[in-house]
């Protein structure tokens, strides 16, 4: 992958993410949900793991994603 390929697809995970966090109001259930999948990535991945999470904002859209394993 050459370097601005990498830009482009670095940019558009950047772009989706803004735009999912517009279009997504995570309500009480919801943020129990995200809370219980980032508490159970820390313990089995460790608080490093959990951090990254923290600073890419991934909680809120988990609850969204467990529609998608059924």
């Amino acid at each position: 992958m050459n370097g601005e390929a990498a830009l482009w697809l670095v940019g558009g995970v950047v772009l989706g993410f803004v735009v999912a966090k517009f279009l997504i109001q995570p309500g009480s259930s919801d943020r129990i949900v995200a809370q219980g999948v980032r508490d159970k990535v820390e313990s089995n991945l460790g608080s490093g793991a959990a951090s990254i999470g923290d600073a890419l904002g991934i909680w809120d859209y988990t609850p969204g994603l467990v529609g998608l394993t059924k």
